[in-house]
């Protein structure tokens, strides 16, 4: 760091740039770490900042990472979520795989196959209409649903009607000591 400083680059430029070299090595395995997600956990964590300046944390089942260091979600339940990023658009989105399977033979092999989580740092855009093709994304995850009795009462097709989008700007894998230290 002491390096790059004296190369003529401020502190926060470092940060920047380290922080795009962690997208750029990371990135290739957020779609398939989110599969592993939304099968394991059903939701990501989105933390954002109150009203009252204290953080809060915001399960959002519908979160969708896009190949342009991208994510949106629809703002179905999220209400609370959507002031607060509307004051303050910074976010911290946390992904964990769940999996019964993969911690079992993590621990089972003393290794992980990958990285259990990640967090994103991002920033977020104000709300706008939904694409129909963000729409039907969205009907086509939750089609083994459709014929539960809650199905109506949560995902209405009204509901589907606005999503936000959270450019990405750092991605920080969850490491746990020596069981992903392999991975660093």
């Amino acid at each position: 760091m002491v390096h790059a400083i004296g190369a003529g680059l401020e502190p926060h430029q470092v940060t920047e740039q380290a922080a795009r070299a962690r997208l750029e090595k990371h990135w290739p395995q957020v779609r398939p770490f989110a599969r592993a997600v939304s099968r394991s956990s059903i939701a990501y964590s989105i933390a954002s900042m109150g009203e009252d300046g204290r953080p809060q944390l915001t399960p959002v089942g519908s979160l969708r990472f896009h190949a342009d260091y991208r994510a949106s979600y629809f703002e179905l339940f999220a209400l609370g979520l959507g002031r607060n990023l509307d004051r303050d658009p910074n976010v911290c989105i946390m992904g964990v795989n769940s999996s019964r399977w993969y911690w079992f033979r993590a621990l089972f092999q003393g290794r992980a196959a990958h990285v259990p989580g990640y967090r994103f740092a991002g920033v977020a855009g104000p709300r706008r209409d939904a694409t129909e093709e963000e729409i039907a994304w969205w009907q086509r995850r939750l089609k083994p649903l459709r014929r539960l009795r809650g199905y109506d009462m949560l995902w209405a097709d009204e509901s589907l009607r606005h999503v936000r989008d959270i450019a990405i700007t750092d991605i920080i894998p969850v490491h746990l000591g020596r069981l992903t230290s392999h991975l660093r």
